[in-house]
């Protein structure tokens, strides 16, 4: 099962809570029968509606399957990775204010993590706590000591939160 079929069970078995009463009012031993049997799964709806987001992914392994507020380790962790992200989106306004490079901009890619990248034009006036870690064709990218322990909070959350949801599910 996937959390998408789970949110489709909840949905199914929340439309046979509905048809109950239906079934309950008929006079038919048929009907009273399937209502007895069906009767109950209330219990699954209730448990898979605090579960799962509204919209969840097709793969436990993408992640973002938990309401927040299910879980309070894992919330702990989406929340750290947050702050994380947080504090990589205020680092570029900052670092372009400290350095006087208007053109700075802070990065991703899944090979090289996080990077500053400068142009060519402004290479003098990169910042000696800066690491060079790659040249590209219009400049360089760099990283700080700062920038890879906020990299490694953010990605190590990612897979934390990764792993508490495959336990969780």
């Amino acid at each position: 099962a996937t959390p998408r079929d789970l949110h489709n069970l909840k949905t199914s078995l929340h439309a046979v809570q509905q048809m109950l009463p239906i079934l309950n009012e008929n006079s038919q031993k048929l009907t009273a029968e399937m209502a007895k049997a069906m009767s109950g799964t209330e219990v699954i709806t209730d448990h898979l509606e605090k579960a799962l987001v509204d919209e969840p992914p097709l793969s436990i392994s993408d992640g973002g399957a938990f309401r927040k507020g299910y879980n309070q380790e894992l919330d702990a962790i989406i929340d750290g990775a947050a702050d994380g992200k947080e504090w990589i989106a205020s680092f570029q306004p900052k670092e372009r204010e400290r350095t006087g490079i208007s053109s700075l901009k802070v990065g991703f890619t899944r090979v090289f993590g996080y990077y500053i990248e400068v142009s060519k034009t402004n290479i003098d006036k990169v910042p000696s706590n800066y690491i060079r870690k790659q040249t590209i064709v219009n400049g360089e990218r760099f990283i700080t000591e700062e920038l890879k322990v906020w990299e490694d909070r953010v990605l190590s959350a990612e897979e934390k939160q990764k792993a508490v949801e495959v336990t969780l599910f």
